[in-house]
């Protein structure tokens, strides 16, 4: 996939989780539990979900600011502590006709997360579902969003 080839080249990164269920609030613990058991064992797909958007263990991870060249590939090589975990293993889905709010202080991941959603930028990991469809699969998934992003806003 097109993800995967980014990621060979540098310009797609990742590190190693750095929370665990334990350091998650019951709530968000429950969602999480939630989304995971409706997904199919074999292809990870939201088969026993009826939401419309579903959020599976999406991450984005940036290198620091400077530390890439033009060719990210041919750049030094950030270490895991330095690179910056923007969204951070996010489980949530979203039923039919429910109003959502997407709430958290600055630098949360917000606008980041619904970025990935769009298709503007890629995860790190994870995946997300929009009426069934993979993110991966934007011309689809286009078809059921509505999106006014914070800057450069596109009509």
């Amino acid at each position: 996939s097109f993800p995967a080839v980014l990621t060979k080249l540098g310009f797609n990164t990742n590190r190693p989780l750095t929370e665990t269920d334990a350091d998650l609030d019951e709530d968000v613990l429950t969602e999480k539990r939630r989304v995971l058991n409706g997904l199919s064992d074999t292809t990870g797909e939201p088969q026993h979900l009826s939401d419309t958007v579903v959020i599976a263990g999406l991450r984005k991870v940036y290198d620091p600011a400077g530390s890439q060249r033009i060719v990210p590939c041919c750049a030094r090589r950030v270490h895991d502590s330095q690179k910056i975990e923007a969204v951070k293993n996010l489980y949530f889905g979203v039923r039919q006709s429910e109003v959502f709010g997407f709430l958290g202080v600055n630098g949360a991941g917000k606008t980041t997360t619904l970025a990935t959603l769009t298709g503007e930028r890629y995860a790190s990991s994870g995946t997300a579902f929009i009426a069934k469809f993979p993110i991966s699969r934007q011309l689809q998934c286009r078809r059921y969003v509505g999106y006014c992003p914070q800057f450069d806003a596109i009509f």
